[in-house]
């Protein structure tokens, strides 16, 4: 099994869900995070060793002395044989953070010994845990194992679901949340599991430290706050030079668009979902915006954006998920009011790709 997905999906939090169901029918769940510095042996020894002697009873009871190999002697092989001599109850191999393997070498090694363990029928079995646009990106792969794998790509959160997260979040805290304060964590969650419980976190924290056993817009407002001047030190220069150092220009206006529009289950959208009012059927101005927006995948651009797979159609993402939180905070606090607005359609820039003035539009 393969779990996968942008940050802040919650892919832990679902492989510790499993973990947790698993147990419960007889698997011993072994949880080890990788690192980018790991050998395959070193993953496979540390594995092996919190392998209780119990689910080795086949080798104590032949006789043969279960001995740990040395990690640099430890090949595809070895970690066969190894996990193969497991016959009592089953084992979950809980692997997070897969993703800081960079190592093609060592992702095939561990694919080659996910095949070999299906096709013995060993009683153990691989959950991967790791950041990824698509499984190639997290996992060498090779037609003979896809049979093998049941791969879990994580989308974004939908409002109800960020409604049950609040719920759930009421029953254990004990506080309550205003149907307003509700309204704003899920505008401004992103749809993102990660942001809807921060935010919820720093509101209640903002309403017990007035006293409150409720959790007021105010509270909401102050947790927005924080947020923003927290992505602010992380993101406001990465932002300046995407956009070339000038409020007001068609770039902002285009990375605003994108983060105020409702994406696809994975955080995508393309250039037909940002095309100026209007003009919704103007194929040029669909090729004007998706020119802009393949602009802003470049280096030049600091890679802001970048192209998935998630359409048919070409789309785009942002390349990190906190940026597009940052610029829907970063127009949507204004200092002077307590109003939190993420309905304005666009900024006052100059003129959008694809967007025609009305005097060019008049002399057509």
């Amino acid at each position: 099994m393969v779990i996968f997905g942008e940050r802040g999906r919650g892919k832990t939090s679902l492989a510790n869900v499993v973990g947790e169901t698993v147990s419960t029918y007889d698997f011993r769940v072994i949880r080890h995070a990788c690192d980018a510095d790991s050998s395959f042996g070193q993953i496979v020894a540390a594995v092996l060793a919190k392998v209780p002697a119990r689910l080795l009873r086949r080798a104590i009871q032949e006789g043969e002395p279960w001995t740990l190999p040395a990690p640099d002697n430890i090949g595809v092989v070895e970690a066969t044989n190894a996990f193969c001599s497991i016959s009592a109850g089953r084992l979950l191999v809980l692997l997070d953070e897969f993703d800081r393997i960079s190592s093609l070498d060592l992702k095939r090694q561990f694919v080659e010994l996910m095949k070999n363990l299906s096709d013995a029928g060993a009683r153990v079995t691989f959950l991967l845990v790791g950041v990824a646009q698509t499984l190639d990106d997290l996992l060498f792969l090779h037609r003979s194992i896809q049979r093998s794998l049941i791969p879990i790509h994580l989308p974004l959160l939908t409002q109800d679901d960020i409604e049950v997260l609040i719920r759930q979040g009421e029953r254990m805290s004990g506080l309550s949340f205003t149907l307003q304060a509700r309204s704003a964590i899920t505008s401004f969650s992103v749809r993102s599991p990660y942001f809807a419980q921060l935010l919820c976190l720093h509101s209640g924290k903002a309403a017990v430290r007035a006293e409150s056993a409720t959790v007021e817009h105010s509270h909401v407002r102050c947790a927005l706050q924080a947020t923003a001047e927290e992505l602010a030190y992380a993101h406001e220069d990465a932002y300046t030079r995407a956009v070339g150092g000038a409020a007001g220009g068609w770039k902002e206006e285009l990375l605003y668009r994108a983060a105020t529009r409702d994406s696809g289950p994975f955080g995508e959208f393309t250039a037909a979902d940002l095309r100026p009012e209007g003009n919704e059927y103007d194929i040029e101005a669909e090729a004007a915006v998706d020119r802009a927006l393949a602009n802003l995948v470049s280096p030049e651009a600091g890679c802001l954006l970048r192209e998935t797979h998630a359409s048919d159609a070409r789309s785009y993402s942002f390349s990190d998920p906190a940026m597009r939180l940052y610029i829907l905070l970063r127009y949507a606090l204004p200092r002077e009011t307590g109003e939190l607005d993420v309905t304005r359609d666009r900024l006052p820039t100059d003129t959008f790709p694809g967007e025609r003035t009305s005097a060019n539009h008049d002399s057509r």
